[in-house]
């Protein structure tokens, strides 16, 4: 099954978050905390072109969260909290993505390979 989705690369990070969310750990986000998580990762595609050391520095400087929060609507302290909260979960380690979830756009596909077992 192909399911074509018109989008754009802000908006794709999170409606792909949004497909894989039943799996772990995503499924155990709620809805604002899978809008921080896609504005990270967005952030991080953003930067790709820095390396990995320094764009980890920008993406948790104290500029690139308060843009991210006036992005989400989100207060300072809401958005220190969310981060804190996704390392609590083990999906940021330190200040560091521990995975991008293989979400890009510029390879925007998902693939299911489901093993059924009788």
């Amino acid at each position: 099954m192909v399911i074509n989705i018109n989008t754009t690369k802000k908006k794709y990070f999170r409606q792909a978050l949004e497909v894989v969310k039943s799996l772990p750990p995503l499924d155990t986000l709620r809805n604002k905390q899978l809008d921080m998580l896609a504005e990270l990762l967005y952030y991080n595609y953003k930067y790709k072109a820095i390396p990995e050391e320094l764009r980890w520095k920008i993406l948790f400087d104290y500029d690139t969260k308060m843009e991210m929060a006036d992005n989400l609507g989100y207060s300072e302290d809401y958005i220190n909290g969310m981060i804190s909260m996704l390392r609590g979960k083990n999906i940021i380690k330190g200040k560091t993505l521990t995975s991008t979830f293989n979400i890009d756009p510029d390879n925007p596909i998902i693939q299911f390979n489901f093993k059924i077992e009788d």
